[in-house]
């Protein structure tokens, strides 16, 4: 997947941080945050970042170029991606685990820039505080329904 800038009105759409887990099949393969843009659907590893790492980010912030910003958190960690949502070809309800409670996830199915299908998941881990008044089913379906959305309208602008 190549790391390039999309677009300069980009702005995000839905945002799940810190505990959603990257699948590859039932495979975790990093923990982080899924951002869901206009242009794209990004998984950020969660990283400590160093001081000079943060202060760039302080500073990228400062000057507000959403762009700059994505493509340098992009770089903090080597199995931080992006999926351009023109790519995505489908997006579905699965399950990750079964024990010892069925654990449901996210799975996007998408073109590489070889027009090679690739599919990959994501889980969503609930905060046990924030469980008390949030299921998973609804959670996953949500996420499902702003990804489609999503496509279709970034489809429809594509069209145009």
């Amino acid at each position: 997947m190549k790391n390039e800038p999309t677009s300069t009105k980009e702005r995000v759409i839905k945002e799940y941080p810190n505990v959603t887990y990257w699948l590859d099949g039932r495979k975790i393969m990093g923990w982080g945050n899924l951002i869901l843009t206009t242009e794209r659907l990004i998984f950020l590893n969660r990283v400590v970042p160093e001081d000079w790492q943060t202060e760039k980010l302080q500073e990228l912030n400062r000057e507000g170029d959403f762009d700059k910003i994505t493509e340098f958190a992009l770089k903090l960690h080597k199995k931080n991606f992006q999926v351009p949502l023109a790519s995505v070809t489908g997006v579905r309800m699965g399950v990750f685990s079964l024990i010892p409670i069925p654990k449901l996830c996210m799975r996007i199915q998408y073109q590489t820039a070889r027009k090679k299908l690739v599919e990959t998941g994501f889980w969503f881990r609930i905060p046990i505080l924030k469980g008390l008044f949030q299921l998973e089913p609804p959670l996953v379906q949500g996420w499902i329904n702003a990804v489609r959305a999503a496509v279709k309208k970034k489809q429809e602008a594509d069209a145009t």
